[in-house]
């Protein structure tokens, strides 16, 4: 899988870089435990596995009260790293985004399930590979069920926003995989592309998001979002 090339001066931590995160980091928090997690950035592929995890973790803990990600535990997460793919659950699908593609049937192309349909909002929390939590923003998502395509909106605590364009991947009865494009970069706030999973579950979608870096390194972000 191909990424876009980054600005000159990013390296594996993107608040000592030119190119900023999704906005810059504030002073140091607690960290998140993601030893076992960061095994799998090694691909594309892996790099699915990684936020199915990372939502995976969010649905096993059920706790919408505070910022999902700060619960993850290294033991829960290394569990569903195992030949890079996550443990089958209720909430989650078996193995990597092909064979949630061919779920959807070998002639069709997978799209948004319908309980995914309407605009969604929350707050998300922005990791490095070291777990340590480097910003949040604002996720705004707007879709249709059955469609393959959809928009996100971002908002940074320094007043910028920046705007996905988002494409299905892959899709199961409540989860889905996708690849974001940034179409709006609020002045180089946000990174080019990425990817996200979503599992919608008791009204409400449990986000994971990761970005690869040209060096190997991986920005993860997760939240949940309530309909808007």
């Amino acid at each position: 899988m191909n990424y876009p090339h980054h600005p000159q001066g990013q390296g594996t931590h993107w608040q000592n870089s030119a190119y900023p995160p999704q906005y810059p980091a504030p002073s140091p928090p607690p960290r998140r435990n993601t030893a076992g997690i960061i095994m799998l950035a090694v691909s594309g592929v892996a790099i699915v596995a990684l936020i199915v995890a990372i939502v995976a973790v969010i649905a096993l803990n059920n706790n919408t009260a505070d910022p999902p990600a700060a619960h993850a535990s290294p033991d829960s997460t290394a569990a569903r790293t195992a030949d890079d793919r996550p443990t089958a659950t209720s909430d989650t699908r078996t193995g990597d985004s092909d064979q949630v593609a061919d779920d959807t049937g070998s002639g069709s192309s997978p799209v948004f399930p319908d309980a995914m349909d309407g605009d969604w909002q929350g707050t998300m929390s922005q990791y490095d590979m070291s777990g340590n939590l480097e910003s949040r923003w604002d996720l705004e998502l707007h879709i249709e069920g059955g469609e393959s395509t959809a928009e996100a909106e971002l908002s940074m605590s320094n007043g910028r926003t920046c705007t996905w364009g988002l494409l299905v991947t892959g899709s199961g009865d409540d989860s889905v995989d996708l690849q974001y494009t940034t179409t709006n970069d609020g002045n180089g706030t946000c990174t080019p592309s990425g990817h996200v999973h979503i599992v919608v579950k008791d009204g409400q979608l449990l986000v994971g998001v990761a970005t690869e870096q040209p060096d190997g390194s991986i920005s993860t972000a997760d939240g949940v979002l309530n309909p808007s």
